[in-house]
This record gives structure tokens, sequence and C-alpha cells, in this order.
């Protein structure tokens, strides 16, 4: 089939039941494909991690400026500790690449990604909860192992689950989600900066 007659079909809506060529049932079977709500759930799902992976990444802009103002002198950044603070994530995302790779290989993508919610969540539960500079280290390297395992595995587990059709579509949301992380925290934080 050349490309003309491909794109005749898809745009004609000629045929009907009595079609010899069963076309009908061919361009029903793409649109199932296409047109699947659960491929698209199970895709927004998945770049949920990337957007926490956002959120870690834009984290520090607007904490750092806060912590080394802070009353409290326990958690107050020095100028070398705000820069540990906002770079520190880097060690723990390597640590996180190389493990997601294990983890795929071991338990599989889906659970992968299930699994990498847990050093998200306990690193920013450290974070919030904090009592001096090392805790902040620590929630830091959490979050950042957690964003290397999600940059690895979230567009592995896409561009297997998507059809081709719109693998790219929903493989560029990956990037998408970060940007908004990103913009989310820094958003989050001018208007927390307002509020105080």
């Amino acid at each position: 089939m050349d490309v003309q007659t491909e794109r005749r079909r898809l745009l004609d809506d000629e045929g009907g039941d009595d079609d010899p060529t069963g076309f009908i049932s061919e361009q029903e079977a793409y649109l199932s494909k296409v047109k699947n709500r659960k491929l698209y759930l199970a895709s927004f799902a998945a770049v949920l991690g990337p957007m926490s992976f956002g959120f870690v990444l834009g984290y520090s802009s607007p904490a750092i400026p806060e912590l080394s103002r802070i009353s409290d002198p326990r958690l107050r950044l020095s100028e070398i500790q705000g820069s540990w603070f906002g770079s520190i994530v880097t060690i723990g995302a390597a640590v996180g690449g190389l493990l997601g790779g294990w983890m795929v290989q071991k338990i599989g993508r889906k659970l992968t990604l299930m699994f990498c919610t847990l050093p998200y969540v306990f690193g920013f539960t450290i974070i919030i909860a904090a009592q001096n500079v090392w805790m902040l280290y620590v929630g830091r390297v959490l979050t950042g192992i957690a964003s290397g395992i999600t940059s690895l595995v979230t567009p592995l587990y896409i561009s297997e689950t998507a059809h081709e059709k719109v693998r790219g579509l929903l493989g560029s949301c990956v990037q998408l989600m970060v940007v908004f992380g990103i913009m989310g925290v820094y958003l989050a934080g001018k208007s927390l900066l307002l509020v105080l």
C-alpha cells in the first residue's frame, strides 16, 4: 500500500459494511490502539515521576535563600552548605540511574516506577522534618536517587507501552512534565514568599 492510498483511506469516509477491502476493520483496530484510555492513563501516571523530578530540580532555588536567613541556627545554610544543598541531588541521581538499570532487570519497569515513589516521599519528609543541615542533605540525596530512577525508567516504560503512532507524543510528555515541575516549584516559592 503506498502513502497516498493510506492517506486517502484515513481521510475518506467511504466504505461502510459492504467495503470489500476490509478497511473498516483495519481502521477500527488502529483507532482502538491509538485511542486507548488505559494507555493514556498509564502514561499520565508514569509522567508524574518526571514532574516530581522537576520539583526536586527546582526546589533548591526558592529554598536556599530562605534557609540562608532562617532563624534556627541548626538549619541555617552558609554559602558552601547552600551550594552542597543545591548540588548534592546530582550524586543521588547518579546512584539512582545505576540502581534503576539494575531494578528494571530484576523487577520490571512498572514495579520500578512504583518503587521510586518511596525515596521521593521519604526524602521530602526528611527535608520537612529536618533538625539539622545533614538531614537536609540526606533528604536531597534520597530525592536525587528517586530522580535518577525516574529519568531512566519513565521514557523506557512509555516507549515500550505506547503505540508507535503516539509514542513520540507520549514520550515528549516526560520532558514537558519535568519543566512543569520546575515551574510549579518556582511559582509556589514566589507565592509563599509573597504570603510571608
